[in-house]
């Protein structure tokens, strides 16, 4: 996990591959608030098998499923 103030900008965003067309909130030098990935360590390794949302602007937006009846 790794943790970005606001306006910090991942070291990570060129080879990440959940910052397909740079439009991850992490890869972005402007945002305002603070965002956390788990998607990658402090050493640049990738969780595979994830989904980043490209309005995100935590890092922590869960996904919600509901029981289709």
């Amino acid at each position: 996990m790794i943790k970005l103030n606001a306006k910090e900008k991942c070291p990570f965003f060129k080879e990440c591959p959940y910052n397909s067309n740079s439009l991850c909130q992490g890869a972005d030098p402007l945002r305002e608030t603070e965002f956390i990935c788990d998607f990658v360590n402090k050493y640049g390794i990738f969780n595979e098998g994830r989904f980043r949302n490209k309005y995100d602007k935590t890092g922590k937006m869960e996904i919600i499923l509901e029981n289709e009846q």
